[in-house]
């Protein structure tokens, strides 16, 4: 199914592949990360950053 827009295709709608996604292992990157890595990627963010993300945006001109 082709979908135009005053005659100009803009889109092709095509089935998905009948392949079946690889099932997800868990433990793959066991050994991988270092436990630093893994207790920064755990770690709350700084309180600035979560209000920002919560109530309002992050001024980008600061600092770039």
């Amino acid at each position: 199914m082709i979908i135009a827009k005053s005659g100009v295709p803009m889109a092709k709608l095509v089935p998905l592949d009948d392949e079946k996604p690889k099932d997800f292992k868990f433990g793959t990157l066991k050994g991988v990360l270092s436990d630093e890595l893994v207790e920064a990627i755990e770690a709350p963010l700084p309180g600035d950053i979560l209000y920002a993300m919560l109530n309002g945006s992050i001024d980008a001109g600061e600092g770039k």
